[in-house]
């Protein structure tokens, strides 16, 4: 457990930078850019678990070792290629403070937060409830896996084209069909009994998530302070990553009351309800940048 909580404490130190650095070269492409993130992301998440089941089967310690390498390797491009166009200054600590305020004074970022959290929300439940559900009804573990992959392999692919067509055609459409798209599918996988309908409705629910966190992001960028970019982005993703603590959570104690995954998957999706109404009273048509 400590282990996992240093690769988690590892990936959350990174992220932020990623994040900063994926806006500052997308100003021109927002939505292409971190439509490349975000699909580089699903990829691996498609790809790793295949490969590090191959690794398994040497040892159980290889999977580790081929990880250590790979970040060992990363850790060496990302000192070669990225470059710090600037010195940490003596007054670092009021351009946090003023990062920070920057961040929350600006009320349109509230409406982002819901935006990224009714996918993500549902995101943290689903991808525990689902497989479990899975599990319960009989099936195998390599339909089970299907299941999951699928929905990271939908992730990958979504991120790109939505992240290219929303430059061209606006965002605002894609957002507010993404929250029907996260009720109905998770008003599809409560009834789903079987292999066909739960990869159904997880691939359906994995589309509308995909659209609205990626977005969320793309219209964050936009709106922050350019001067505290940095500092934003690390407080709106650490805040989007505490659905995925608080979700699971709420998901476990409802399922030790009721026992059945009903209340669980309907819980799921009320942030994309809120969502929906939300981004089609307030959400801009057009977006403006904050230079």
């Amino acid at each position: 457990m400590v282990l996992r909580i240093i690769g988690g404490v590892a990936d959350a130190i990174a992220m932020p930078a990623l994040l900063t650095i994926t806006s500052s070269l997308g100003t021109d492409q927002p939505g292409k850019s971190f439509g490349i993130l975000r699909s580089s992301q699903g990829l691996s998440f498609a790809v790793a678990p295949a490969l590090g089941s191959v690794f398994s089967l040497i040892s159980l310690r290889t999977p580790f070792i081929v990880d250590g390498i790979l970040s060992l390797a990363a850790a060496v491009v990302a000192m070669k290629l990225i470059e710090d166009r600037g010195k940490i200054k003596s007054e670092h600590r009021l351009r946090l403070l003023h990062g920070l305020r920057s961040v929350f004074s600006n009320k349109q970022i509230y409406l982002y937060f819901i935006m990224g959290i009714s996918g993500l929300f549902a995101f943290s439940i689903f991808y525990s409830f689902v497989p479990t559900k899975s599990q319960i009804i009989g099936l195998k573990a390599w339909q089970i896996g299907l299941i999951l992959s699928t929905g990271a392999v939908i992730h990958s692919f979504v991120s790109y084209v939505i992240g290219n067509l929303s430059d061209r055609y606006g965002r605002r459409l894609f957002v507010i069909l993404s929250q029907v798209t996260i009720v109905a599918a998770g008003i599809g996988l409560i009834f789903s009994g079987g292999f066909a309908t739960l990869l159904l409705f997880y691939g359906l629910f994995c589309v509308g998530e995909t659209i609205t966190y990626l977005l969320s992001f793309v219209y964050a960028s936009d709106s922050f302070d350019k001067k505290y970019i940095g500092i934003s982005m690390a407080v709106f993703d650490s805040i989007m990553d505490l659905s995925l603590f608080i979700g699971p959570l709420l998901a476990i104690s409802i399922y030790r009351y009721a026992g059945e995954f009903a209340p669980i998957f309907i819980i799921a999706v009320i942030p994309a309800v809120f969502a929906f109404f939300a981004m089609a009273a307030w959400l801009p048509r057009k977006v403006k940048q904050t230079n």
